[in-house]
């Protein structure tokens, strides 16, 4: 895969940015973050949900951070411990300062993760954006749900006020009250 920076003036190609690996859907996902490269300008996260971690675990997915002024390879930003088939990277969003370590850090979806809720439940990661650390993660409720398939932050919500950003999580496959799997959308 490619990831394509375009000037949006001449609608040109600035630069192109190829994957680490062939058929591991690179640019599947993508966010910008704040500079952590240190060249003055934001970062490109891109993902290959379905491409071998930085471990060479196959199908556990990759997230990658490129310099914004340059494009290569800032750092490896698939830290969470992966299995093969968790396509960590399926879905990336920046979102607001939840660590409370005053910079903004991003939400990673796995939808692909197995846990104690069953095959394929999901998994949502906050990756820190200071340290590119795991601060946490919120699995999915049911087997099959697939949570994590769609991510996006939303602000301060009135429901918490709590001056930090919420996201909502897509699970495609999430039961409703009956049971039923029609797709639910968790905040």
């Amino acid at each position: 895969g490619k990831v394509f920076v375009i000037d949006t003036g001449s609608w040109t190609e600035i630069r192109g940015i190829f994957g680490p690996t062939t058929g591991g859907f690179f640019g599947n996902s993508l966010t910008t973050i704040h500079d952590v490269t240190g060249d003055g300008f934001d970062d490109i996260v891109a993902a290959a949900p379905y491409a071998p971690n930085v471990a060479g675990i196959a199908g556990a997915g990759r997230v990658d951070i490129y310099s914004g002024r340059t494009a290569p390879v800032a750092t490896g930003a698939g830290t969470a411990p992966l299995q093969p088939g968790d396509n960590f990277g399926f879905a990336l969003s920046s979102v607001g300062d939840v660590d409370n370590d005053a910079i903004p850090d991003r939400i990673t979806g796995a939808p692909g993760t197995d846990t104690v809720a069953g095959v394929d439940s999901g998994r949502v990661y906050v990756i820190s954006g200071y340290s590119g650390a795991v601060s946490y993660f919120v699995d999915g409720v049911s087997a099959a749900a697939y949570f994590g398939a769609a991510v996006s932050a939303v602000g301060d919500l009135p429901m918490s006020l709590d001056g930090k950003s919420e996201f909502v999580v897509g699970a495609p496959g999430g039961l409703n009250s009956g049971g039923v799997p029609v797709g639910r959308v968790t905040v």
